[in-house]
């Protein structure tokens, strides 16, 4: 049994691929152009969104001086924990560790007989 063979089946393969790979170059090129026309008009809408933000800002702006408050508050003085002063250091370094740690314990949980 032959085999039948085309001597012009490799060019009409060569053809149709070169031909698939033209329409697809197409439709890519096509694709393309469609998004940047999408993102040259979404940018337009944001600069115009942008413009739109920037005078509702200008139209809150309110000027302080206007309404009376062109001073400086006073400066408030923060005190952070218990402003009593303690009568020894949390940790003294002449006692041992043990009792340290102790007086530590007791002065945290204000228990009596600590040195607060």
């Amino acid at each position: 049994m032959l085999q039948y063979y085309d001597t012009d089946l490799l060019w009409k393969e060569r053809e149709l691929v070169l031909d698939l790979e033209r329409l697809a170059n197409d439709a890519l090129d096509t694709e393309s152009l469609l998004r940047s026309g999408l993102r040259d008009e979404a940018q337009a809408r944001l600069d115009s969104i942008e413009d739109e933000v920037q005078e509702l800002n200008n139209m809150m702006y309110v000027d302080p001086v206007a309404l009376g408050l062109d001073q400086q508050p006073p400066e408030l003085e923060l005190t952070w924990g218990d402003v009593r002063q303690a009568d020894t250091p949390l940790i003294d370094t002449e006692g041992n560790w043990v009792e340290q740690t102790q007086n530590l314990i007791n002065r945290k949980q204000y228990k009596q007989g600590s040195a607060i």
